[in-house]
């Protein structure tokens, strides 16, 4: 339970960044670009799974 709740935080604080940037961007209308930021958004969501499920495992590890 711990071990998913942590990687979802991990996960929201990554995406956070990102999204304001589509915010920003969404005020000057330009379709492509914010299609384009949706596909890097769902890569760095994947990417924070997987970050945060190896950065688990290795503390689990540790301790």
């Amino acid at each position: 339970m711990l071990n998913k709740l942590s990687m979802f935080v991990i996960g929201l604080i990554t995406l956070a960044i990102p999204a304001t940037i589509i915010y920003l961007l969404s005020q000057y209308k330009n379709v492509f670009i914010i299609a384009l930021l949706g596909v890097v958004v769902i890569l760095l969501i994947v990417l924070c799974y997987l970050v945060g499920s190896l950065v688990w495992d290795l503390l689990r590890d540790k301790f």
